[in-house]
């Protein structure tokens, strides 16, 4: 019985203590004119709606990839005319390449009145629309044009002859027989027989390699090298007998399909 009462009365001081703790809370509630409770500014926060996504409007969406689609088609044609027209200047005089350059910075600067003309309303476009497209424009412009630079479509580039070397060879047109490479500026002994070889390098085909030698007594003869490659072509198998005191002076001309020119010279040196 004892124990029931106790139990009760437990109970009792329990909701007493809670009722009392609800009112401590009412008396430090600050309470607007209104009568109702006012929050502070952590509740305020706490009390913040959560970020909602906009809905998503399809054809808005459809509309805009539609609009850019078109743009960038219109922006790399326009990139493709100054191309050509720039590659026209350059097959006048190659100094007109520069016009080119200025022609696409022209046209990056009236992008504005390109797009009006070509009736493409440009009232939605945002800064970065505008940087976008012209740097698209800048490089379709520079890609077309250095395709249009070289082959199958110009060769502006000349052959480079990057090598003559003279081997010197045991006996008169055997070309197995090779002792050694000559160095830059040799001197040989008379009646050495010698093998002259030239490497020759082009962004085309190389058509021909025209050798001339000049003897020490400033005559002169003129031999067609035999090519071997086409990219990387060696000409090679003429042959000489070293037979006069003096210099010797070796020229290689080369000339492309384009009708583009190389040439280089060596030296050596002949005494008894």
């Amino acid at each position: 019985m004892e124990t029931g009462r106790r139990s009760g009365w437990g109970t009792k001081r329990k909701i007493v203590d809670y009722i009392s703790l609800e009112e401590t809370n009412l008396r430090k509630t600050k309470l607007g004119r209104n009568g109702e409770p006012v929050l502070s500014a952590k509740s305020r926060r706490d009390d913040k709606p959560v970020f909602e996504f906009p809905e998503f409007d399809r054809e808005e969406y459809i509309e805009k990839e539609f609009r850019d689609a078109k743009v960038s088609r219109m922006v790399i044609v326009l990139a493709f005319i100054i191309a050509m027209i720039s590659y026209s200047l350059v097959r006048v005089n190659e100094s007109y390449r520069v016009i080119g350059l200025l022609m696409i910075f022209m046209a990056i600067a009236g992008m504005r009145d390109y797009f009006q003309l070509i009736r493409i309303d440009t009232s939605a476009f945002e800064k970065k629309n505008w940087i976008g497209n012209s740097l698209l424009l800048f490089f379709a412009w520079f890609g077309m044009f250095t395709l249009f630079l070289n082959p199958p479509f110009y060769d502006m580039v000349d052959p480079k002859v990057e090598a003559i070397d003279l081997w010197t060879v045991e006996t008169n047109e055997t070309a197995g027989n090779v002792t050694f490479i000559l160095d830059e500026s040799p001197t040989l002994p008379i009646n050495t027989n010698i093998s002259i070889n030239a490497t020759v390098v082009d962004n085309s085909k190389v058509e021909t390699a025209i050798l001339t030698i000049t003897y020490p007594d400033n005559s002169t003869e003129i031999r067609p090298m035999e090519k071997t490659g086409v990219k990387k072509a060696e000409y090679t198998g003429s042959y000489l007998v070293l037979s006069q005191e003096g210099t010797y002076t070796f020229t290689v001309n080369t000339e492309d399909s384009s009708e583009n020119t190389g040439h280089k010279t060596h030296s050596i040196k002949v005494q008894s």
